[in-house]
This record gives structure tokens, C-alpha cells and sequence, in this order.
């Protein structure tokens, strides 16, 4: 269910694609060459794909990844990979607060990949959402530390299915580029200025 493909070359840092199965069949090309730009740019990347069931098989396997890597630095999400909302961390957020036990935990928990990068953090499994199946619960345990202070950088390419169309044709489509933007040589990479007197 799970293949892990090792980078193609060796680089003093690693990163991490993280995609689901039925995305990778389908823009599989795009992916290899976005993981292409990257190891151009130095860094040694893996592709973690799987028909996930849930969130904690996600982290398990990237878990395993950070293990090996060298100087392993970030991950990125494509497709329909499985997220957590957490409940008992809006402390986590900046300006969100509602009360947890007179609202539905649809309403109160927090989305966040926190739960995937920063792997201080330690929760509890409540559920699973009824409706969304890639939204699943979670408590921010009590034993956890409170605060964030993420492993490795995380990001996410996934398109809305609300926006309609195909949403394969759309990430390939970015993918694609963001390739062509890693690939145009840029004239001036760092500016300094002084205004003063």
C-alpha cells in the first residue's frame, strides 16, 4: 500500500513528497519532475505515496523518512492526504477561540499539519469526520508540550473540490509551474540597500 522512493541524488539536506496513490497515477510525471527541481536545487528528495487511511500511518512514514535522512528539512502534501483538527489547541492559533464544550468539535478543533511537523507534539484519536473522509480528530494531549516548535517546514498543494473542474488537471498544472519557475535562471538573487544618511 505504501512505496517510498528514495531520492535520486545525494545532497547535504532532505525533503519529502508525501502524496496519496490515486493523485500519483495521475499526475505522476509532474511529480517526478517537481521532485527533479528540487533535487536541482539541493535537496535530496523522497516520494512517500500510499492509499493513507488515516493520519497516524501518514506520520509513521514520514517519521521513518526524517530517521534516515540527512539533514531532513521539510515535507509537502499533494493530493488527498489526510489532515488532523485538533481540539485543546487553539492556543495554537493566533486570534481563534471558541468555547469547546458548547460547540461541535466540526466548529472548535483546529486544523493543523503541526500534527505531522512538529513531532514534539503527542495526541489522542477521537474520530473520524462523517462527511469529509481526509479530516480526522484529534486531542492535543495533556502530557504534550504546549507550545510549537516544529521538527521541519510543511506545506500543502491541494486543490478545493468547491472550485470545481478537474482537480488533477489543476495540480498538474501548478506543478508544472512551479518546475518552469525553478528552472528560469534568475539575474539578481540578493539586494541590499541603504537609504539612510
Amino acid at each position: 500500500k505504501i512505496k517510498v522512493t528514495k531520492p535520486l541524488v545525494k545532497q547535504s539536506n532532505s525533503f519529502a513528497i508525501v502524496i496519496d496513490n490515486v493523485t500519483y497515477d495521475k499526475v505522476g510525471d509532474d511529480v517526478r519532475a517537481y521532485r527533479d527541481a528540487l533535487e536541482a536545487d539541493g535537496l535530496s528528495t523522497y516520494i512517500i505515496c500510499g492509499a493513507w487511511e488515516n493520519p497516524d500511518q501518514v506520520k509513521a512514514q514520514i517519521k521513518k523518512v526524517y530517521a534516515k535522512a540527512k539533514n531532513f528539512e521539510g515535507v509537502v502534501f499533494i493530493g488527498d492526504v489526510p489532515y488532523a483538527s485538533v481540539q485543546n489547541a487553539q492556543h495554537m492559533t493566533t486570534a481563534f477561540k471558541m468555547n469547546e464544550e458548547r460547540f461541535p468539535i466540526e466548529e472548535t478543533a483546529v486544523t493543523s499539519d503541526r500534527f505531522y511537523d512538529d513531532l514534539n507534539l503527542e495526541f489522542e484519536f477521537i474520530k473520524r469526520d462523517s462527511i469529509n473522509p481526509l479530516r480526522y480528530y484529534y486531542k492535543l494531549s495533556e502530557n504534550s508540550p504546549q507550545s510549537l516548535n516544529p521538527t521541519f517546514y510543511s506545506g500543502r498543494i491541494h486543490y478545493p473540490e468547491q472550485m470545481g473542474g478537474d482537480k488533477y488537471k489543476e495540480i498538474s498544472r501548478y506543478l508544472r509551474k512551479v518546475v518552469a519557475e525553478r528552472r528560469r535562471l534568475e539575474r539578481l538573487d540578493c539586494v541590499v540597500t541603504y537609504a539612510g544618511a
